[in-house]
């Protein structure tokens, strides 16, 4: 139900998930190269410098996201099914906790190869700003169960 304070947090997960495609995770920058990591591809800023890593390097980035946003609109959908909204939420959680590791990891296997610094973007905050949306998320939908749940024994 789109009342519920639940299913706003839900929405706002699934916009900062969808938000990742947009934004780069981290920028590598020295003399000889700029590069920019997408959740698509890593990108060199500068022309005619090619950078060593094919599409398929960032196919699990792909993967974790689209999971991450399919199961957001499956809790979304089962808003009357709250045990199943749950247990959608906690996967959404395990993977957004997945994807932050990923992202770490990448990020310090293309520092090493560049031997050059992260400078890490916006578009790594949003999985942290969506981790903290589907908490805020699994606690209203805890919360509610308990209250449906409190009311059935006084009947």
């Amino acid at each position: 139900m789109i009342q519920r304070i639940h299913t706003l947090f839900l929405f706002i997960a699934f916009v900062a998930v969808v938000m990742i495609f947009f934004f780069p995770l981290a920028t590598f920058w020295s003399s000889e190269s700029y590069v920019k990591f997408f959740v698509l591809e890593i990108k060199s800023m500068v022309p005619g410098n090619p950078v060593p890593y094919g599409k398929l390097f960032t196919i699990p980035f792909v993967i974790v996201v689209l999971a991450i946003m399919v199961f957001d609109i499956l809790s979304i959908l089962y808003y009357k099914k709250r045990l199943t909204q749950i247990k959608f939420v906690n996967f959404c959680i395990l993977l957004n906790i997945v994807l932050i590791v990923l992202m770490f990891f990448y990020t310090d296997k293309i520092s090493k190869d560049f031997k050059v610094p992260t400078k890490y973007e916006f578009g790594s905050v949003l999985p942290l700003i969506s981790l903290v949306f589907f908490v805020l998320a699994n606690r209203s939908i805890r919360r509610d169960e308990r209250l449906v749940r409190s009311v059935e024994r006084l009947r």
